[in-house]
Formats: C-alpha cells, sequence, structure tokens
C-alpha cells in the first residue's frame, strides 16, 4: 500500500465523520428511548 497525504485526511475526515453520525444515532435513540 503506498502512503498518500490525501488520503490520509480523507480517511481521517471519514472517521470523524461516521464517529459524529454515530453519536447523533446514539443521541437520537436515547432520546426516543426516554421519551416512549
Amino acid at each position: 500500500m503506498t502512503t498518500q497525504p490525501i488520503k490520509k485526511t480523507m480517511s481521517t475526515r471519514t472517521q470523524m465523520l461516521l464517529a459524529g453520525g454515530l453519536t447523533i444515532t446514539l443521541g437520537f435513540s436515547v432520546t426516543i428511548g426516554v421519551l416512549s
């Protein structure tokens, strides 16, 4: 595998987006669970 700086930043950004999406989904699920 060739190390590319652009690919590294892309993967880091994707990881951040995934983490953010997971946090939002978790918070949303907890809120619905509490309200239900």
